[in-house]
């Protein structure tokens, strides 16, 4: 009798046991957090993720979540994934404090036991560019306090072109294969990893790659491969085309196939913008419809730059004059002037003056300021187009180089909107390599940082 009920004591024991180990594995626990404390590079908008082993009350866990100091941002979850991304920029040079408080709850109702804290420090802002200029070029980042440089990419026939993500702390780029195809490749400047969004067709090539501010969708330039009368092979029509990354679907082209379209971008709120060739408009689809997209004429097909804030997009446009004198005589067959477009309304400003070359515009991060590069068609033409800098509504016009023989391009504002980085070209001298300088907006103090570097953007 008695080791009957030894018996029975020892199997309740061990029911007992049983269920409190199986409650302790299913405690649900961080699996990973970031960005990482040990880093000395995160990127000022770089979000908080903290991941867990199971699904979770979500509201439990953001009730739990604190940030110092306190800067608003928006929170989603990617499955298992919390993320905070901050609606400003991380203080420079300041350590964020992150907390996850300990009884957030699992689906299960099961609570984490310890809390989680940790620290990261944002570095200064860094430059990304593409070298070398001849021959297969990679992704470089140039860090502008100890003048060092990192690699970022080893592709196997160079990349193509790249883009920023939406919050500065992630690259997009096209990566050429030794085969000839091109694949679109998405780089996490905070982590470090490097994944596969997208492989175009060995008969086809893909390029221009940006993502929507959200992150979830994918907008780029592709074309076939065509062979010509000579037998060379040559590009086709270029299209855009759009893909959803959450969940991962199938490109769809934006315009029917028989139209060219080119130049993919976004707004801040998520506007697909692009050129329609065809019909010789900028185009401004939502996405979520496709349906009765606004156009805007323009017969140069280059477009321009979005204000932060999303209301204005500004781009150059032709402009027929009557008669303008150009140095040595002639006349000018057209200007090419900067229009301010107001997205809501469509109404149209034209934001220079005279007989111009204006082109490559870029608003400042605060939306003070536009970047922009100009060359005069009258006595005071020069080979090179100069870097100018106006303020939004188009006044307060001034230069910012004045060197004839170099033209300026690929103009890209620093965070705080006081620099400017550029690449140079000597037109007198077609051997010499393109070089980035920076110049600072307010004392025209520039400095020379790449030697057969280009595409220079800054790294916030």
């Amino acid at each position: 009798m008695f080791s009957g009920k030894r018996a029975a004591l020892l199997g309740a024991l061990g029911l007992l046991v049983g269920l409190v180990l199986s409650g302790v594995f299913a405690v649900p626990k961080v699996t990973s957090f970031g960005p990482d404390s040990g880093s000395p590079h995160v990127p000022a908008r770089a979000p908080i993720r903290i991941a867990f082993d199971r699904p979770m009350d979500r509201i439990s866990v953001e009730a739990r979540l604190s940030v110092e100091p306190a800067i608003s941002g928006v929170v989603t979850w990617e499955g298992n994934t919390l993320l905070y991304r901050p609606a400003q920029s991380w203080p420079t040079g300041q350590d964020i404090l992150v907390g996850l408080e300990a009884g957030a709850r699992s689906t299960r109702f099961l609570p984490v036991l310890r809390s989680l804290s940790w620290s990261f420090r944002v570095g200064d802002p860094r430059l990304a560019y593409l070298w070398p200029s001849e021959g297969a070029s990679d992704l470089y980042l140039l860090d502008l306090t100890d003048r060092k440089r990192s690699r970022l990419t080893k592709t196997e026939a160079g990349v193509m072109d790249y883009s920023l993500g939406p919050d500065g702390a992630s690259i997009v780029y096209t990566a050429l294969n030794e085969g000839g195809s091109s694949e679109i490749r998405f780089m996490d400047l905070a982590t470090g990893s490097d994944e596969l969004l997208h492989a175009c067709d060995a008969a086809s090539r893909c390029q221009a790659p940006v993502l929507s501010p959200d992150g979830n969708l994918l907008a780029f330039e592709q074309f076939d491969w065509e062979t010509s009368a000579a037998g060379i092979r040559i590009p086709g029509t270029r299209q855009v085309w759009l893909m959803s990354l959450d969940p991962a679907g199938q490109p769809t082209r934006v315009q029917p196939e028989e139209q060219a379209t080119n130049s993919p971008d976004w707004s801040p709120d998520g506007i697909l913008t692009y050129y329609n060739h065809s019909l010789g408009v900028v185009t401004l689809l939502e996405p979520a419809s496709f349906e009765a997209p606004n156009t805007v004429p323009n017969g140069l097909g280059l477009l321009g730059s979005w204000s932060p804030d999303g209301k204005y997009l500004i781009l150059p446009e032709i402009v027929f004059p009557n008669v303008t004198e150009l140095k040595g005589g002639g006349a000018a067959d057209f200007y090419s002037h900067l229009y301010r477009v107001e997205a809501a309304t469509l109404i149209i400003r034209d934001l220079s003056l005279g007989s111009v070359e204006d082109a490559s515009p870029v608003y400042s991060p605060d939306g003070e300021w536009i970047a922009f590069g100009r060359k005069f068609l009258d006595d005071r033409w020069t080979p090179g187009r100069q870097v100018w800098v106006m303020r939004a509504d188009g006044s307060q016009p001034r230069p910012i180089t004045d060197d004839p023989d170099f033209s300026h391009a690929s103009l890209t504002w620093n965070p705080d909107s006081t620099r400017i980085a550029y690449m140079r070209l000597n037109l007198a001298d077609p051997n010499e390599m393109p070089e980035i300088w920076m110049t600072d907006r307010t004392n025209k103090v520039r400095e020379f940082l790449v030697e057969g570097g280009y595409l220079p953007r800054w790294i916030p």
